[in-house]
């Protein structure tokens, strides 16, 4: 295959690719998307993450949100579009890499490869705009940069500028760095260069993080990063092993069809035969993407998305290696193989898509068949005890509501995971503690207690100076990290359930928000 024939295919896929997406960018808020464009919100307004909220991703995922937001006016399609702009330059990395590491054939198989999955399982609402998804271009372009065949020291240290932001956007993403770092300082280099262009990816990747250390220690916030991004995420990994979905079952699809059969083209990687591909680098770049997702112990659907840009380059060259193999006596039979493995897996992904756009019947309210609340109402999920943990339209309630009863310009405070509520009425949270969680998670260690006391008194502290207009208690929000609702957490935090005694009143519900004022 020539490189002109397998690019014009790829953009061909690209164009389909974003034709797929374009009909989802109307999908509203849910409950994580709401907590990013929370503390986007709050940055823009002066507030830094984590010194003005409280949540534990890196600050590139906020950045992306403001800008995405600008764009949107504070709408949803904002962060939507951004998230499939980001996947369609992950496929566009996975042909370049493929192409750098196999050919142009190659290239193809691994951008149709990582695609797949990208179109049929991560245009839902739950895993759109996510971390992970903004990581992926990341990803692809830090191991292209890092694979100049060159080595140049440019290139090398821009492969550790790129890599820095992986981590900017998840903690977890500093492994991804650090294996490029060993890759380049352990394959060989013409004349013995192998530390020197260590070092020069190395100098990237110190820049690249020094650059958001400095900036957070600037506006005083350095203390609250490290407080949230490495102590607060020490222990919520720990406690996550009670909670997590099970990796297997996970990752080979079960009822989400997930990778399907993908995993099954890693295998050829391991086919003798003579090659010019770069085997090891797609092995461990695999590895290093599972280690990353195993970190997190989890194993939530969209915390896979992190692998996609190896699995998508070991499946690629490993199709690309049965094609060969097979195509060495019948040279026919290997490209009808190949293309029959890819047309089966498409059918099966086309088909989650159309369940994914038949579900939201976004269509349907566009063209004014269905109403916004009755669009709203396709947005909810039950927690772990099948109650509430999610539901959209109650929560843009709530947030009219408050919208009607609480002056511009004034604060509430929601006991719960819905920050949401926050950002879509325009009114934030006296505190830095938009969201219950740091204040009522089951300590599992003397030091993760000591911490949960810290915040508590420092959050009746901050209620107590600036008095929110409104408190929200959130009833049925169990969910994966609480067994417990805000409701019952509130009721058990006895000095937080004293306060609220003493100084509001109960006024009114709506679903599974009882709305407290000021006496």
């Amino acid at each position: 295959m020539t490189e002109r024939r397998s690019l014009w295919l790829t953009l061909a896929l690209v164009a389909a690719f974003l034709a797929g997406g374009l009909v989802l960018l109307p999908v509203p808020f849910t409950r994580d998307q709401g907590i990013y464009a929370y503390v986007a919100w709050r940055w823009l307004g002066g507030a830094p993450p984590y010194l003005g909220s409280f949540d534990h991703k890196g600050p590139l995922l906020y950045l992306v949100y403001m800008a995405a937001l600008k764009t949107s006016g504070g709408a949803m399609w904002g962060p939507n579009l951004f998230d499939l702009l980001a996947r369609t330059a992950a496929v566009l990395m996975a042909w370049l890499l493929g192409r750098r590491l196999s050919g142009p054939r190659a290239a193809l198989y691994v951008a149709v490869l990582t695609a797949l999955p990208l179109f049929g399982v991560y245009n839902s609402c739950w895993w759109n705009a996510q971390a992970e998804t903004f990581m992926l271009p990341l990803i692809g372009l830090s191991a292209w940069l890092a694979l100049d065949p060159r080595r140049r020291p440019a290139a090398l240290a821009a492969a550790g500028l790129v890599a820095a932001q992986v981590a900017a956007l998840k903690p977890t993403g500093l492994l991804h760095g650090a294996f490029l770092l060993a890759w380049i300082a352990a394959s060989p280099a013409a004349g013995g260069r192998r530390w020197r262009d260590a070092l020069s990816y190395g100098e990237g990747l110190a820049a690249g993080l020094a650059g958001w250390l400095g900036y957070f220690a600037a506006v005083g916030a350095a203390g609250a990063m490290w407080e949230v991004l490495v102590e607060f995420n020490a222990f919520h990994g720990a406690a996550s092993l009670a909670i997590s979905e099970h990796p297997v079952r996970v990752f080979l699809g079960g009822a989400d069809f997930v990778f399907t059969a993908i995993p099954l083209l890693f295998l050829p990687l391991f086919l003798r035969r003579p090659a010019a591909e770069r085997r090891g680098f797609a092995v461990l770049f695999l590895l290093a993407s599972f280690l990353q997702v195993a970190l997190q112990l989890r194993f939530f659907l969209y915390h896979w998305l992190a692998v996609l840009p190896a699995a998508g380059l070991a499946a690629g060259i490993g199709l690309h290696r049965l094609h060969e193999t097979l195509s060495a006596r019948r040279r026919a039979a290997g490209a009808v193989a190949a293309a029959l493995i890819l047309l089966w897996l498409g059918y099966g992904y086309v088909n989650l898509w159309r369940m994914v756009v038949h579900s939201y019947r976004t269509g349907d309210y566009l063209h004014g068949r269905i109403t916004l609340a009755q669009y709203y109402a396709r947005f909810s999920e039950a927690g772990p005890s099948g109650k509430g943990d999610f539901n959209l339209l109650g929560s843009a309630a709530a947030a009219d509501y408050l919208r009607h009863h609480v002056p511009a310009g004034g604060t509430v405070l929601v006991f719960g995971f819905e920050p949401l509520v926050n950002y879509l009425a325009a009114r934030p949270a006296p505190t830095r503690f938009e969201i219950d969680y740091p204040l009522t998670f089951t300590p599992r260690s003397a030091a993760a207690a000591g911490l949960r006391e810290r915040w508590r008194r420092q959050f009746l502290a901050e209620i107590a100076a600036r008095p929110p207009a409104m408190v929200v208690v959130v009833e049925n929000d169990q969910n994966a990290l609480e067994s417990e609702s805000s409701a019952r957490q509130a009721e058990a935090f006895t000095e937080f359930r004293d306060w609220l005694q003493k100084n509001y009143q109960r006024a009114d519900a709506i679903e599974d928000f009882t709305f407290y004022r000021r006496r």
